[in-house]
């Protein structure tokens, strides 16, 4: 007797669950676009790996993104390979 219990009470769960999943409301609008992402990279006394981190940056394919390089008050050439 306390198997039919569990077994109905799954059953009727997984009817509830798929009732309510039917209920959500769907997304409208193009699922392929993709949302607009700003990265902040600060660089403080980066001379030697700003040319490789720039190269890097220029592979990414991602179409809506910015890339904003921030010179943090370096004492070496960082502003100027940023340049």
């Amino acid at each position: 007797m306390a198997m039919v219990v569990i077994n109905l009470a799954y059953i009727l769960g997984v009817i509830w669950l798929i009732w309510n999943v039917r209920q959500l409301p769907k997304l409208e609008g193009d699922s392929a676009q993709q949302p607009f992402i700003s990265i902040l990279i600060p660089l403080r006394n980066e001379e030697a790996r700003v040319e490789v981190l720039i190269c890097s940056l220029k592979q990414l394919d991602y179409p809506s993104l910015e890339v904003l390089l921030y010179n943090d008050d370096s004492a070496d050439n960082t502003l100027g390979k940023l340049r």
